[in-house]
């Protein structure tokens, strides 16, 4: 559920190059898009703790992937007033995969394992990107950009018909949690009262400006300024979603084994700037450095997640680990939201996609360096 809820996101953005202009959008703002998305998703993480309560985490994961299923059927359906409304759609769905996994996880994941499984679930995310840079850019140039969209959203319908047995089990089970809603300010408030939840939303917001920044630009990075071939760009997007998929795993098995996450969070930060520095360097550098670059930074920008989540689910409650996830990501993002659109203009002002991310790239640090003072929460 969570890959193909990620390959909505990624969709346009992997081809962006030869779908953004029959949208009415030029494959440099297709950022924009991603914002879109996320910046709906900020929104519908305020309510997703309330819908999951009310639906219990198999119809809400069901729903999310309705709507997204719908957002890319109107994606395909082309543009400009597609282009809003399908990034609408695949925001509010975006928003409430998460909050439905991380509440079946908290209740059935052991405290010793709980970063090493947060993170197994999370990589989902980037498996839901290597699907779309390899198979979106195929199919479009095969049936062409709308039929691709159109088979995404019709496998994503399946998906969604494919859970309903699961409801049997989880949605009766919480049935009696539907009785007594939480409002929907009361996620919000736990977090900002609790200090190492604070920290947490504040590293997920500086960490998703880089990650989603790479996964919306990568490829138009790729092409226009590298000179590659669409096809290869695609590979490049599918390599920094693979090594998100190596990372999450690495990265949660560590922080298990040394029983928290606050310091693999900064290592992951510090990391993350010192790769994306070497972006600008590797303009006309061989194919194979630029692969293992991007592979890099999907082990470490795109590998936190997990981690971050699990330690959220830490500090609460399991009844509320729903709720309060969907806060943490309402901060998160945020950053995401604004990643794109930085990034869009630190490249306007440097003419360089490479530069703009190497700029970009102190947030990680920054969200590090807040890590390590509060690491003893």
């Amino acid at each position: 559920m969570q890959a193909f809820a990620s390959v909505s996101v990624f969709a346009l953005p992997t081809i962006a190059p030869i779908a953004a202009l029959e949208l009415g959008v030029p494959p440099g703002l297709v950022g924009i898009q991603t914002s879109l998305v996320y910046l709906t998703a900020t929104a519908m993480s305020v309510f997703a703790g309330t819908v999951l309560r009310r639906n219990g985490p198999v119809r809400t994961s069901q729903l999310a992937l309705a709507a997204v299923a719908l957002g890319l059927f109107t994606l395909a359906a082309g543009g400009l007033p597609a282009f809003f409304f399908a990034a609408a759609l695949i925001g509010c769905g975006y928003a409430l995969t998460n909050p439905a996994g991380a509440e079946m996880l908290a209740r059935s994941t052991t405290a010793q394992r709980r970063n090493l499984v947060f993170s197994i679930k999370q990589t989902a995310v980037p498996l839901g990107g290597i699907l779309a840079g390899l198979a979106l850019p195929l199919l479009s140039a095969v049936f062409g950009w709308q039929a691709a969209f159109v088979l995404t959203a019709g496998a994503i319908t399946l998906i969604a018909i494919a859970l309903q047995p699961l409801r049997r089990v989880w949605d009766q089970r919480m049935a009696e949690r539907a009785a007594a809603p939480s409002p929907p300010l009361a996620a919000l408030r736990q977090v900002l009262k609790s200090r190492p939840l604070r920290s947490l939303a504040a590293t997920g917001f500086l960490y998703s400006t880089i990650q989603l920044a790479l996964a919306s630009y990568g490829v138009v990075m790729l092409v226009s300024e590298f000179g590659w071939s669409l096809v290869a760009a695609g590979s490049g997007a599918a390599a920094l979603q693979f090594g998100g998929v190596i990372g999450r795993v690495l990265w949660g098995a560590i922080a298990d084994r040394v029983s928290g996450g606050f310091g693999v969070l900064a290592i992951i930060g510090i990391a993350t700037t010192a790769i994306t520095w070497l972006l600008p360097t590797a303009i006309g550098a061989p194919p194979a450095f630029v692969i293992a670059v991007l592979f890099a930074l999907g082990v470490t920008a795109v590998g936190w997640n997990g981690v971050l989540l699990a330690d959220t689910t830490r500090h609460v409650d399991a009844v509320d680990a729903g709720g309060v996830t969907a806060i943490v990501l309402m901060f998160t993002f945020s950053g995401v939201v604004l990643g794109p659109l930085t990034l869009a203009a630190f490249a306007w002002l440097t003419g360089s996609y490479a530069m703009a991310f190497a700029i970009l790239a102190t947030a990680p640090l920054a969200a590090a360096l807040l890590l390590l003072l509060n690491r003893s929460t």
